[in-house]
């Protein structure tokens, strides 16, 4: 129980020291398609970390999650997996699936990870 009760702490203390989150900064769906859209095709840096920097938080936290036994994987990338390949499928997601143009965008990149890398193939 001591043991759960440390890596619950240790999660909270990540969590808390990364930078400050108020609800205005998260982007919605179609925020999201924009950025990402400057990421494929243009060389806006600010774009490109912006659309990079969703996505690969979204999976590292899932990561971390699963490796520190909290929950089991929601969806599994193979490591042959390209950044541009998953910007391109969860773009394709929001586009086919309306309502998650107006989701915050961790909804619907998770949602679409999980649709697009299932862990049972």
């Amino acid at each position: 129980m001591v043991n759960i009760n440390m890596r619950l702490l240790a999660v909270i203390v990540f969590l808390y020291t990364l930078l400050p989150v108020h609800a205005e900064n998260f982007y919605t769906g179609d925020e999201l398609l924009e950025r990402c859209d400057d990421c494929i095709y243009s060389v806006n840096i600010s774009s490109v970390s912006a659309c990079a920097y969703c996505i690969s938080h979204i999976s590292s936290i899932h990561d971390a999650f699963v490796d520190w036994g909290f929950m089991e994987p929601k969806w599994c990338i193979a490591g042959d997996i390209m950044f541009s390949e998953l910007t391109k499928t969860i773009m394709a997601y929001i586009h086919e699936n309306p309502s998650s143009r107006h989701q915050y965008s961790t909804n619907s990149i998770a949602s679409s990870l999980i649709e697009n890398y299932p862990c049972n193939q």
